[in-house]
């Protein structure tokens, strides 16, 4: 996760969210032993405050490595990978982690981006209407763990996409694929991803 929040009561077995995907300290424990968060505490951090997060730009083939997302925010866009920064975790921690847990992954960071401000209209819980993001770019190269094939990459073509191989779908995104150009719909806040860093390649367009 990515930010503290005391606790008044312990975790609910069967409710809530993985530690994971974000931070909360109960009992003075830095994560529930079941990985997961109570779900009213959840709604109260989203709706409150900012998140801290780490977005991983994934160089693969002379493109980058994206997700089509299946909830909110950003449902349906092709997404950069990502998750939020545990407390007591370094930025650069949390990339490694990401990586490891969310794709089977090792990466080694190429190029840090800075901070940008992620603002959505809609958010993945019910009541509130809106989240925020404090997300923390960072260019990364793959070097262990690579499953991503790396035939079938079609620089030509209108998307430029490549096939994502043994990346499977998760409870987040129905497929990986790599992009050498912007896919389609391009979410804004990829592009700028793309556009800032000095170490990707620019999208044809």
């Amino acid at each position: 996760g990515r930010a503290s929040v005391a606790a008044r009561r312990p975790a609910e077995s069967g409710s809530g969210v993985r530690c994971d995907q974000y931070y909360l300290s109960v009992a003075t424990r830095p994560c529930m032993d079941d990985g997961w968060i109570p779900d009213g505490d959840w709604r109260t951090i989203v709706a409150s405050v900012p998140i801290v997060s780490v977005d991983l730009v994934i160089r693969r083939d002379g493109g980058v490595l994206l997700g089509r997302r299946t909830n909110e925010p950003a449902k349906g866009y092709w997404f950069v990978p990502g998750g939020r920064v545990r407390k007591g975790e370094t930025r650069r921690e949390a990339v490694r982690r990401v990586a490891s847990e969310e794709l089977g992954i090792d990466v080694e960071i190429v190029e840090s981006l800075g901070a940008f401000e992620h603002q959505y209209e809609t958010a993945d819980v019910a009541g509130v209407d809106s989240k925020h993001y404090l997300a923390n770019g960072y260019v990364v190269d793959i070097v262990d763990g690579d499953s991503v094939a790396s035939d079938g990459v079609d620089s030509s073509g209108d998307d430029g996409v490549g096939n994502g191989g043994e990346l499977t779908a998760d409870d987040q995104h129905d497929a990986f694929r790599t992009f050498r150009s912007p896919p389609e719909p391009c979410h804004e806040y990829v592009r700028a991803y793309v556009e800032a860093a000095a170490t990707v390649d620019a999208w044809s367009v």
